[in-house]
């Protein structure tokens, strides 16, 4: 299945993935003037939103949690399906359709042409960890004194 490295490797598309479809605003209220990839990188997630999108998929990895005879198989069988169909470059795809398809953005896994199931066992997936809006926070990253009051101080997050 993933290695840890893979894992740290699709967070980082996935980051990318949910900043490219993030439009920023037009200062002047006309339609988005560009994305929210111009100004952040994948590396500028907050890191407690980097850990949860890394634990989505480190849980993938056993069987904890789920009820008895109930097994991750046809999850994993999904992903060697994926991985087969797209060769070397498959990780950066993974992390970019996993964003796209747990945000409903009309593309992502499903679209994907993947032979059998495979498409819609990661669409399914995708859409049970529910979509991830990002957040640009701004000023209220800091208290009175100026101080920041979490980890998202010149950052971003998605929830």
């Amino acid at each position: 299945m993933f290695t840890f490295e893979e894992i740290d490797e699709i967070v980082l598309c996935e980051l990318d993935g949910l900043l490219r479809t993030t439009p920023k605003p037009d200062p002047l209220g006309s339609d988005a003037e560009g994305y929210f990839i111009d100004d952040y990188e994948p590396e500028d997630a907050a890191d407690s939103l980097s850990e949860e999108l890394f634990n989505e998929l480190s849980c993938m990895l056993n069987d904890d949690g789920l009820l008895p005879g109930e097994t991750h198989q046809p999850f994993r069988d999904a992903v060697s399906v994926y991985a087969e169909q797209y060769g070397d470059p498959w990780l950066f795809h993974f992390g970019h359709d996993l964003a796209l398809t747990r945000n409903r953005h009309g593309a992502g896994f499903w679209d994907r042409g993947l032979p059998g199931d495979a498409g819609e066992v990661l669409t399914d997936w995708a859409h049970s960890l529910g979509s991830k809006e990002t957040i640009i926070p701004g000023e209220e990253c800091t208290d009175l004194h100026g101080d920041p009051i979490n980890d998202w101080a010149g950052k971003f997050y998605a929830e």
